[in-house]
């Protein structure tokens, strides 16, 4: 199962002439599994006549913004935010994290990297997530990744943004929604999902994905891609709102 994963992963990865080894030696928290559905989401939307710009949220070394910026469509902008080692001050998660962060975090880092796979730099905001809004356009995104803060209020705020930016069935990807050290993340992502009309597509370990627009569509082909290729997956029901939950294959 885990070569059906590898194979998977190595041809959704081709589409964007993404050399999946060298992707792989960016330092950052980025899974396989999450590569691939990045890549399949915004494949699916390209294939739909769906376009806009692509946003991040929190860059760390670039591994993510990589694989975004090898999936823009022509006059598709991508749009990156981070503090890039600044000091925190409300992004603080905890004193070790902010103390990793400032050590191991910098802008020249994160270029180089994003370098080393594209042409040409994104839009780089360096600064609090707060300020997005004021460089991306309403309405103008088809995909946004969130990994920002991760303090609930901050989290809260970035997702409020997303919902402003992105077009009508535009795409939010939320990192560490069930990481046992960012509660205030769960706590965010939930209230959004239950109280907020934010519609959870899939979730795998590590990230949640969803729509304020229409979803149907989109979560039936992504069953259908998933039974096809035998990866592990399977439906729960959130509320009344379908969700599909992706497994790791098992080694």
């Amino acid at each position: 199962m885990q070569d059906v994963l590898e194979q998977s992963h190595t041809m959704m990865m081709a589409s964007p002439s993404i050399d999946v080894e060298r992707l792989r030696q960016v330092p950052g928290w980025f899974t396989p599994l999450d590569q691939m559905l990045f890549g399949w989401l915004l494949e699916w939307q390209s294939s739909h006549g769906i376009s806009g710009d692509l946003v991040e949220m929190g860059v760390y070394k670039g591994k993510s913004a990589i694989l975004m910026g090898a999936h823009l469509q022509k006059k598709e902008t991508l749009v990156v935010c981070d503090l890039f080692g600044r000091p925190a001050g409300e992004e603080d998660i905890s004193p070790s994290v902010s103390r990793f962060y400032r050590e191991r975090l910098c802008r020249q880092d994160f270029e180089a990297n994003y370098l080393g796979f594209i042409e040409t730099l994104p839009r780089i905001v360096e600064g609090p997530s707060a300020v997005i809004l004021q460089h991306v356009q309403p309405g103008s995104a088809r995909f946004v990744h969130i990994d920002a803060s991760h303090r609930y209020s901050n989290v809260r705020q970035d997702i409020a943004s997303a919902q402003v930016m992105l077009l009508a069935d535009g795409l939010v990807a939320l990192d560490d929604y069930r990481t046992a050290h960012t509660p205030g993340v769960a706590a965010a992502v939930w209230e959004s999902v239950l109280g907020g009309a934010l519609l959870p597509l899939c979730v795998s370990e590590s990230k949640l994905y969803g729509t304020w627009g229409a979803s149907s569509q989109i979560r039936r082909d992504l069953s259908e891609w998933l039974a096809a290729r035998k990866l592990p997956h399977d439906l729960h029901d959130i509320n009344g709102l379908p969700l599909i939950r992706v497994a790791p294959p098992k080694k």
